[in-house]
This record gives C-alpha cells, sequence and structure tokens, in this order.
C-alpha cells in the first residue's frame, strides 16, 4: 500500500444460515493508516464521484473494429473511417477521417481528403488541412510536407526545423533519428546533427540509451554515440535495468552504464526491471540489477512470487519448493506441485498450496511458514487472510484460517472479488454481496460473473453485460463479445462491446480509473519517409502490395486498406552503394493471438519502383511469413530475406530464404527449414530414406521403425535448398544466418 491512502485493507466474512436455504454475510472494515498519511481537512470539498461504467459510442460509428486510448479520448475505427468520442460518450468528432492518430499533446492528427491537419480537444480545427503528410506532436514537434517541402512545424502550424534527408522519425529524449543514403544518425531540435549518420539502423532514445547496428552488429549508444556496449552482438535489448545482449548462443547482462554483470550464459531473461534470470548448462538461477547472485544456478526452474518478489518456486527433478533470496530453502523441493495464491489482502502477502505424490493438499502461509492446513479439495483458493474457497466434485465452501469448514461444499459457485464483493451461486438460488457486506437486489442467476475495474462482467446464455459497483444491472447481457484482447496504448478497465447481428450498437466501456497497459509510442512515434526519396515516398501515400495466401493466389492491397494497422519504413543500404532500399511493414494495432502482417522489400530501378517480394501473416493457426533482414556470419553481410512458418492442426513447417541483393538483381542464395507432422502425412518419397526422419528428440530413424510406426506418430524432416537432408546440415545452415530483425 502506498503511502498517503487509507483504504480498508481487511475484511472479517462471518458467513452463516438463516433456515431460508440463504445466507447472509456481515462484513466489517478496519481502516488503517500508514505513516507518512496526510490528514484531509474536514472542509474539503468532495469530488464528484464518477459512477462506472462509463459507456460511450460515436453515433454514426457502423461499429467499432478497435479504440486507442489517449489523453483521456477515444479514437475509434469503424472499419472504414477514424473518428473521436470522450470517455463519458460526448462526441468530439464523427467518423469522417481516413486517417487518424490518438490525441497527443492535446492535438489529434488526422487526414481527410488526402490532406493533414490536426484537431483540438474538442474536435475544432487547431491546424488547417494544408499537408500531403504529417504526424503526431512529440515534444512539441510534428512532422510535415507539403509538395517537395518537409520539416518540422510547432503547433500553431509554423515551420520551425528543415533538415534535407531521405528518412527522419518523431523526436523521443530531444533527439530523432535520420537516415541519409541508408545510413543513420541523430538530429537535435534545432536541426544540428546531434551524431552523424554512421549506423546501419537506428531506434528512439530511452533513459539516455539507444540501440544501434553497425556492419551487421547490434550495440548500445549514449546521447555522446559513444558505444555503452560494444557493437559486437546478434542482438540485443534494453530492459528495465539490464542490457541484455546474445552471439553465437551466448548471453552476456550488462547494467545501463555497460558494466558487465554476467557472462557466458546459456540464457538470460529479465523480471520486474529489478532481477534476471540465467541459465548455464540447463539450470537456472538469479541474480539482482547490481548483478550480485541470489539464487545458485542449481535448478530446472525459478519463478519469483509474491508482491515483494522475495521468494521463489524452485523446481528440481521435477519437484518443487521454496527458496528465498538468500538462497535458503524454506521448503524443500519435495512436491509434485507448487502454487502461489494472491489474495486480496495484499499487504498480509499470499498462501502457498503445496501438492504431494499422493494428491494431498497443504496450504503455507508466505509471511513465515509455520502454519500449515491439510486440505483433500480439489481447489483452494484464499479471499482473505482468513477465509478460503474451497471445491471438491465441482461444488464449493469456505475454510477458516485453521481449515474447520465454516460453509459446507454444496454451492455451484462462491466467488470473491478483490474489493470485498461477493457471488453466491446455488442451483436457481443466486446473491451478491456488495463490498460494505449489503445484499443486493435483483436477480444474479448468471453463468459467469468477474470483476473489471469497478464493475462486474456479467454472462448469460453466451451473452455479456455489466453490473455497477454496487451489484445494479446497468447493460444487460445481451452483447456477443467483450474485448479481452490488448490493444496498442490501450488501458486496463476499457474494454469494447460487439454485438455481430441486430440493432444494439457497439461500444466502449470504461469501468474503473484506466492504467496505461502499453506504450503509447507505438502509435505516435513515426519514421517519416521524406519527399526527397521521391518514389519511396509515394509508396507510403498510395502504393500497394502484393501478397500470396495459403492456396497460393496472389493479391494486392492497397495503403489505403491498411488504415487499421501501424506501419514501418526503413531505408537500407546493404551493399554499401548509396542506393538503399525501402522495408515496408504493417500489423494491426490491436494484438491478436496469431500474428498478422503484410511486409516486403522495394527497390527504384530505372525510374521505377520495383518490388522485390513481399511477406504475408494471415492471423490464423496458417499463419504465413514475413520479410527480414539476415547476417551471413560468414561473409560478415546483411542480407534481405523471409522468415516464417505454415501449419494448423496437423503439424507445422517452418522456413527460411536467404537472397542477395546486388547490380540491381535479387537471387535467392539459401533456404533452409523443417517440417514436423504425423508420419502418414509424408509422402513415400520423403519417408524413402529412413535416416533423415527424426523422431521428436532428434534421433534418426531406421526403416524397420518407419514401417512399425503408428500412423499419427510425430516425425520432422529438414531440408536445404529444397532438398531434404540431415538435421546436422540443417543446423549449419541454422548457425550460419541469425535474423537481424523480424
Amino acid at each position: 500500500m502506498r503511502q498517503g491512502i487509507s483504504k480498508a485493507v481487511l475484511f472479517l466474512m462471518i458467513i452463516f444460515l438463516t433456515g431460508c436455504g440463504r445466507e447472509e454475510i456481515v462484513m466489517e472494515t478496519v481502516s488503517t493508516e500508514e505513516e507518512g498519511e496526510e490528514d484531509i481537512p474536514e472542509d474539503a470539498p468532495e469530488e464528484a464521484e464518477v459512477q462506472y461504467p462509463l459507456i460511450a459510442a460515436l453515433p454514426d460509428a457502423k461499429r467499432i473494429d478497435f479504440v486507442i486510448v489517449s489523453e483521456e479520448k477515444y479514437c475509434i475505427f469503424d472499419g472504414e473511417k477514424y473518428g473521436f468520442v470522450a470517455e463519458d460518450g460526448e462526441e468530439i468528432a464523427p467518423c469522417i477521417y481516413d486517417v487518424a492518430y490518438p490525441f497527443s499533446e492535446g492535438l489529434a492528427c488526422v487526414c481527410r481528403d488526402g490532406k493533414y491537419g490536426y484537431i483540438d480537444l474538442e474536435g475544432e480545427i487547431a491546424i488547417p488541412f494544408d499537408f500531403d503528410r504529417a504526424a503526431p506532436f512529440a515534444e512539441g514537434l510534428a512532422y510535415f510536407s507539403i509538395g517537395d517541402t518537409y520539416g518540422f512545424m510547432d503547433k500553431t502550424g509554423t515551420q520551425v526545423l528543415s533538415f534535407a534527408c531521405d528518412s527522419v522519425s518523431s523526436f523521443q529524449e530531444e533527439l530523432a533519428f535520420f537516415s541519409i543514403d541508408g545510413r543513420y544518425g541523430y538530429i537535435d531540435q534545432s536541426g544540428q546533427i546531434a551524431l552523424e549518420p554512421i549506423f546501419d539502423d537506428a531506434g528512439y532514445f530511452k533513459e539516455g540509451l539507444a540501440k544501434v547496428m553497425k556492419d551487421g552488429r547490434y550495440g548500445i549508444i549514449n546521447r555522446d554515440g559513444t558505444f555503452i556496449v560494444e557493437p559486437e552482438y546478434d542482438s540485443i535489448a534494453l530492459d528495465g535495468s539490464f542490457i541484455i545482449a546474445q552471439s553465437e548462443g551466448n548471453y552476456t547482462c550488462f547494467d545501463r552504464t555497460g558494466n558487465i554483470l554476467l557472462e557466458q550464459s546459456d540464457y538470460i531473461s529479465p523480471v520486474g526491471g529489478e532481477y534476471a534470470y540465467f541459465t548455464r548448462e540447463g539450470k537456472e538461477g538469479l541474480i539482482d540489477e547490481e548483478g550480485n547472485l541470489l539464487i545458485e544456478p542449481l535448478y530446472d526452474w525459478i519463478s519469483l512470487q509474491t508482491s515483494e518478489r522475495n521468494l521463489a518456486i524452485v523446481q528440481e527433478e521435477n519437484l518443487y519448493g521454496v527458496v528465498d533470496l538468500q538462497g535458503e530453502v524454506r521448503i524443500p523441493a519435495a512436491y509434485s506441485q507448487i502454487t502461489y495464491d494472491s489474495y486480496v489482502d495484499s499487504t498480509a502477502g499470499g498462501m502457498f498450496l503445496l501438492t504431494d505424490a499422493d494428491g494431498n493438499t497443504e496450504s503455507v502461509d508466505a509471511a513465515d511458514f509455520s502454519e500449515k492446513i491439510l486440505c483433500s479439495y480439489d481447489s483452494i483458493n484464499w479471499i482473505s487472510r482468513d477465509r478460503a474457497v474451497v471445491s471438491q466434485d465441482g461444488l464449493s465452501g469456505i475454510i477458516d484460517r485453521e481449515g474447520n469448514l465454516i460453509e459446507s461444499i454444496e454451492y455451484d459457485i462462491i466467488r470473491f472479488f478483490t474489493d470485498g464483493a461477493v457471488w453466491m451461486k446455488k442451483g436457481s438460488e443466486s446473491w451478491f454481496y456488495r463490498s460494505s457486506g449489503e445484499l443486493a437486489e435483483g436477480r444474479f442467476d448468471y453463468d459467469n460473473i468477474l470483476q473489471r475495474g469497478n464493475c462486474y462482467q456479467t454472462e448469460k446464455d453466451g451473452k455479456y453485460g455489466f453490473l455497477n459497483g454496487q451489484g445494479e444491472k446497468v447493460i444487460a447481457p445481451v452483447y456477443d463479445y467483450i474485448s479481452d484482447y490488448k490493444i496498442c496504448g490501450c488501458f486496463s478497465n476499457v474494454y469494447v462491446s460487439t454485438n455481430y447481428s441486430g440493432d444494439i450498437r457497439d461500444s466502449v466501456i470504461k469501468t474503473g480509473e484506466p492504467v496505461q497497459t502499453d506504450d503509447l509510442s507505438e502509435a505516435l512515434l513515426q519514421n517519416e519517409i521524406t519527399p526527397r526519396i521521391g518514389m519511396y515516398q509515394e509508396f507510403t501515400q498510395s502504393g500497394s502490395i502484393s501478397y500470396e495466401d495459403m492456396r497460393p493466389d496472389v493479391h494486392t492491397i492497397k495503403q489505403e486498406a491498411l488504415r487499421r494497422y501501424k506501419k514501418t519504413y526503413k531505408l537500407y543500404d546493404l551493399n554499401h552503394s548509396g542506393k538503399p532500399i525501402l522495408y515496408f511493414k504493417a500489423e494491426p494495432y490491436e494484438y491478436n493471438n496469431f500474428p498478422e502482417s503484410y511486409s516486403g522489400f522495394y527497390a527504384i530501378m530505372d525510374n521505377q519502383l520495383v518490388e522485390l517480394f513481399t511477406g504475408n501473416e494471415c492471423g490464423g493457426s496458417w499463419r504465413g511469413d514475413r520479410v527480414c533482414l539476415w547476417y551471413d556470419k560468414e561473409t560478415s553481410r546483411v542480407l534481405p530475406g523471409t522468415i516464417g512458418v505454415n501449419g494448423g492442426f496437423g503439424g507445422y513447417s517452418y522456413h527460411r530464404a536467404v537472397y542477395d541483393w546486388k547490380d540491381g538483381e535479387m537471387t535467392s542464395i539459401a533456404s533452409f527449414g523443417w517440417m514436423t507432422q504425423p508420419i502418414s502425412y509424408y509422402s513415400e518419397e520423403e519417408l524413402e530414406h529412413a535416416e533423415l526422419v527424426y523422431g521428436q528428440e532428434g534421433i534418426p530413424y531406421t526403416k524397420e521403425m518407419i514401417e512399425q510406426a503408428e500412423q499419427e506418430e510425430i516425425v520432422q524432416v529438414y531440408s536445404v535448398n529444397g532438398v531434404q537432408t540431415t538435421i546436422e546440415a540443417y543446423q549449419e545452415m541454422e548457425d550460419r544466418y541469425w535474423v537481424l530483425f523480424e
């Protein structure tokens, strides 16, 4: 609990039968104060309490495909056009814009009839629609182009900065990266070169550091251009307090000043920004942000637990235990399963649930490990320091701290929510108790109730609705779908409701104070191709991309059909010829379970834009491929290519292709991949050479093994340059080529 906040932290729940088949729950709320809490003056004005949920929809929107939240406004796409609406439902701008970015620094960049301009938070035109191209404001400046003129403007629409370059990004931390002839550098907000264009690729500065590529290798620079980590790595990432670099399968961990914290590891994975797991010889350990070894690499698996992250579940020879960050064993690795249950009162810690080889369960207090409660239940979920919901044979009851059954196991559902509210259901009867302990009126015979912010999402017969914080029905269960996918820049507690048919309209529903869960920079920060680069710039505005689908048939999709996609453009000079090729990728703002994208490489040849090759991920289990850059470790060259996966429920094929771009020609120089599927799916030719057919452990088959194999037995085959080959030959290709980015 943060200082300066007073709230109820303990709910004592007394549950008893009234004799008429209905239970009454009385909740005593104990208010606690922390040291340093400020007193609130008695005469302080009371803020008007917001009544959630807040429901918003644009009257003219045909539907809501997705919404991006920014500056307490919704940027809505209805499948054809963009519009804006406030969180309380007040319309800011109807769905009339062909392109729109979320509000940034009080203005939204929008496009209508091929011209860009800006509107303010009231929907009024703030900067006229005079631009052929424009971008969101970042640090007081926004990119624009009019004909052959381009540069950055201020919030009055006045040009304040011009710089001759092929591409330029938005500003972040007072610097923007730019490219000239495929080489990247940085400019400051006066238009002066801060770092010369000597890099193959560059990215935004974050907390004073930026990832760059030089000669096909990645490194980290500071604002002076000094390498904090030299460009010697296949991949590199900034993650919280750590810089994680990888080369030739070896991982090295640096702090943000470039000091080595850990090296010669098989894998390093930061967690929570303050700790990092690492693997050596198949065993995991843990370090902190200063490189202190907290847990020796002795375990098969480690997972930090508890809000203070001071305890970890560990796995050792398929058994589980708990250790603290001093390496002391708190629970021996003797259990077939251990889970951590973080219940409603986070200040009190949680409970470890231990299951032994015989299926017996114990519940252990994470605070002192002194109390063990033997349980014979299918599940146990602590909902306060003194109560837990238990289930057995599909029914639920409640036990106390000592494990005594205080509410018999006869309920179909008992669900306690983090605010203290309770939903109980038994047969045709159901009850909803508010967080205050009062019984809410009405019927609550829903199939499911989930907490969403300050509200509750209901489900009945496959339809969804909402209750408010008092348990009152605000939206009847009439919607087919409530969004649960992540949207770029979206907040938790913001949902899109959808009805696939009928007159019920889509809505944006806010269920509580939003917490930003994604970085808006993906939607706001742009890398613009300038008019100076000619046909490349024309492509970004009105070009099209061709792609093959699973049949494969060739299709064409235009830029205007990609309005719900975030787009990336980069220029790369792969041969140091001064004639860069264009990389393009478009992927949806919303995050789906399966990747979806269009990508390609383009060149200008004989004064024409030429499509070199493209990739397409379909967004389903069939998937597809995407274009990428490869690094050839034998020749130290950066090469274009593709990487992808195809398949479905029967099996998958992984495929990689590498090309050479030289003297205006694109030639294939390598392809390699592997396929895994039931043995019955392979042709006789593919199974003819048994030594080229492999089991799941990478061991080759024999003819006898193939003849005796079950039809659904899963096997793998490998190929190089279209020819079936050994796993060793495939591995040689995989070791030679490294994907720089996808």
